[in-house]
C-alpha cells in the first residue's frame, strides 16, 4: 500500500474511533462537567464534546452567545485541559484515554 493512502486510512480509523468512543462514552463529558461552575461553561463544554470541532463563530452563532462570554468560556476550559484550539480558529474537546 502506498504511504500516503496508508496515512489517509490511518486518520480515518483514529477519526471514527474517536467519534464512537465520545458516543459509546457520554460518561466522560458528564462527569467533566460536574467540576464546571457557570451554565455558560456546561454548554459550550456539551456543545463541543458534542460537535467538534468548532470555529469560535460557530459556536457562537449556535450557541447564541456573547463574544464576551464565549471568549472567558474558551479561555477557562483551555485552561483546564478540557478543550483545545487547533490552529487560530477550531476548538475540540480535549479526550483523554482512559
Amino acid at each position: 500500500m502506498e504511504p500516503a493512502v496508508e496515512d489517509f486510512i490511518i486518520e480515518v480509523a483514529c477519526t471514527l474511533a474517536s467519534e464512537l468512543r465520545r458516543q459509546i462514552r457520554p460518561k466522560e463529558c458528564l462527569g467533566r462537567m460536574k467540576n464546571l461552575g457557570g451554565s455558560s461553561e456546561k454548554l459550550v463544554y456539551m456543545y463541543l464534546w458534542l460537535t467538534q470541532p468548532q470555529t469560535f463563530s460557530e459556536i457562537r452563532r449556535n450557541l447564541n452567545i456573547s463574544k464576551t462570554t464565549l471568549a472567558r468560556v474558551l479561555r477557562l476550559l483551555e485552561s483546564k485541559c478540557m478543550i483545545r484550539r487547533e490552529g487560530l480558529l477550531l476548538y475540540t474537546a480535549h479526550e483523554f484515554d482512559f
